[in-house]
């Protein structure tokens, strides 16, 4: 196709670009809906061009496979839920474990009645080794990022375990306990606490800045007579 007299290649060539993203976007969102209402077995090549309004070869100029379309969801899904994240961290000025609540606000999100697209991906599709590496990259980011939020990490790492849970447990469609809440308030807390070295305050039940004296707590030990 000429180009107009006048007229800037590169406007056209990013034109072509934004068409091109707006495309892939229609492809992955009919992925999503496929997946999430008609099951992993209805997913063919044939029908996400069906649902986008595409050809097949439309379909298969952006995505090769059948697993390169299913690898390019999750990651869609995923980077979603980073952004989600990132979001969140930037509702929360408190420093340190800015991160970890976020990351943990972000999987509460998904506990409800709408899921999450990809943990249904996961659910179904979790027996193709490349979506289970690409999940477990992005799992140890994740994980790295926490782990560097100016907490204990081992108190981020509970946290973000918890939120795991919380996330993966939508794949079942569980109910909420009665205590959900108190305990997504109960670890915003404990993720909002820190010694300024990033270690945990607490040993044997006692804070740091607290433990008695090893003399003094043998002699609070003794009764009398004794």
């Amino acid at each position: 196709m000429s180009l107009e007299r006048g007229e800037d290649p590169r406007t056209r060539t990013g034109t072509a670009a934004r068409q091109a993203e707006a495309t892939k976007e229609a492809i992955l969102q009919s992925v999503a809906r496929i997946v999430s209402e008609e099951g992993a077995g209805a997913l063919t090549i044939d029908e996400v061009a069906k649902s986008a309004a595409l050809s097949k070869g439309g379909v298969l100029h952006h995505f090769p496979s059948k697993e390169a379309l299913l690898l390019a969801a999750f990651a869609h899904d995923l980077d979603s839920f980073e952004e989600e994240v990132a979001r969140l961290q930037q509702e929360d000025p408190a420093t340190p474990g800015a991160y970890t609540r976020a990351y943990l606000r972000a999987c509460v999100e998904s506990f409800g009645p709408t899921g999450d697209d990809c943990l249904t991906f996961l659910h179904q599709f979790r027996a193709i080794p490349s979506t289970v590496r690409l999940v477990r990259s992005y799992k140890e980011r994740w994980m790295h990022r926490v782990e560097q939020d100016g907490l204990n990490p081992a108190i981020a790492n509970l946290v973000r375990y918890v939120g795991d849970g919380i996330w993966l447990a939508s794949t079942a469609a569980e109910a909420k306990p009665a205590s959900f809440d108190e305990m997504v308030e109960l670890l915003l807390r404990l993720a909002g606490t820190d010694d300024g070295g990033g270690r945990p305050e607490t040993a044997g039940g006692f804070s740091t800045r607290e433990q008695p004296e090893q003399g003094v707590q043998d002699d609070d030990l003794r009764t009398d007579g004794r």
